[in-house]
């Protein structure tokens, strides 16, 4: 493997990565698969979730519905959540691609 640094790095570790955890799920008697590649590498024509971290999702549990703001990123980038999550809670939107995808 090439050093974390080296030109390939990222994708190299992703290889790994997806090899090790493919692995330990077929060992632990899974099904299921990670692909480390994009949707629309996989063929696959979606629109991507968008992650409900787990803060999120403790406070969903909890009957407290969120709603998305806009933010910067770490490098001071502004992402227009609302524009991505079409006005719903990122959860109503991911369930929606989830029905889409069902259809």
């Amino acid at each position: 493997m090439c050093g974390l640094t080296d030109r390939g790095s990222t994708q190299a570790l992703r290889v790994l990565w997806e090899s090790v955890l493919n692995s330990a799920l077929q060992d632990g008697g899974y099904a299921v698969q990670v692909d480390r590649r994009s949707l629309k590498e996989q063929g696959i024509d979606r629109k991507p979730q968008i992650h409900v971290g787990p803060k999120a999702k403790a406070m969903m549990d909890q009957g407290i519905k969120l709603q998305s703001k806009d933010q910067k990123d770490k490098r001071g980038r502004e992402v227009r959540y609302t524009e991505i999550d079409e006005g719903l809670t990122r959860y109503e939107y991911n369930e929606k691609i989830k029905k889409q995808d069902d259809s």
